[in-house]
């Protein structure tokens, strides 16, 4: 699999309120026989734009966005720096994933 490449741009595709799921998906096209999945479980903050090309995944320090976060503390999760060429986002959650699939266009890896 050629996770995160840089070639491909993801969107804001799901989020489960319920379990605190996000998923961003690059989904498969002409160019691109395959989705591409970022799946976050244990969601407790996010910052993003819907739209992310060239997506990175950086996993960052709270104390880098304490004052972003609120400095409370109250935060238990890992911090997620998402980096693109439409901007940067910010995702607090337990972990994440990436999958690759040909799944169908709205199939979700939460079902």
């Amino acid at each position: 699999m050629n996770e995160l490449d840089g070639l491909r741009c993801f969107r804001l595709w799901e989020y489960r309120v319920s379990h605190g799921s996000l998923l961003l998906r690059s989904p498969k096209d002409a160019m691109f026989a395959t989705n591409i999945d970022v799946a976050f479980v244990g969601v407790e903050y996010l910052r993003m734009s819907t739209r992310l090309p060239g997506l990175r995944v950086v996993e960052s320090t709270f104390a880098h966005y304490e004052e972003e976060l609120g400095g409370s503390g109250s935060l238990s999760g890992a911090t997620f720096l998402l980096v693109s060429s439409a901007g940067s986002g910010l995702v607090v959650a337990a972990a994440y994933r990436v999958s690759e699939h040909d799944e169908e266009f709205l199939w979700s890896p939460f079902d």
